[in-house]
């Protein structure tokens, strides 16, 4: 198992034992859980996500540290987008959009002053990185 995969079974685990209480944040970045459904397994999957305010929830990227091939929780989203997302303590359904042109644009320019990170990732990828909003339901 590679470090990152082991560092996230960890964070689930240590999310879920707390109700959000720790692991809501991780280096200065929100993350919210995200509940998608094996599009292949029909398994539920927990993945925790950085995520940045929008609109009235918050929006994530595809960006899988930037590796040319999409993150498996974005192709579940895409498979299946009616979803259950944690933030901190608080539960919501929501509704995975991905966004496209300007609303991207600005929603991209936020992402990147709140964690250039993500510009490093786009940079090492030809893929677009896709920026998702989780919409309440």
């Amino acid at each position: 198992m590679a470090n990152w995969q082991w560092f996230t079974k960890v964070h689930r685990k240590v999310f879920n034992l707390t109700g959000g209480r720790l692991g809501a944040s991780m280096g200065g970045q929100s993350i919210v859980m995200i509940e998608t459904i094996g599009r292949k397994s029909g398994q539920l999957r927990q993945v925790p996500v950085v995520c940045y305010p929008y609109k009235d929830f918050v929006t994530v990227v595809a960006s899988n540290n930037g590796q040319h091939k999409h993150p498996l929780w974005w192709l579940n989203l895409q498979a299946q987008p009616q979803v259950n997302a944690q933030l901190g303590k608080q539960r919501f359904a929501v509704s995975a959009h991905e966004l496209q042109g300007a609303e991207r644009e600005a929603a991209w320019q936020v992402i990147r002053e709140k964690n250039p990170r993500q510009q490093v990732y786009a940079d090492n990828t030809e893929r677009e990185l896709p920026v998702v909003y989780l919409q309440p339901r």
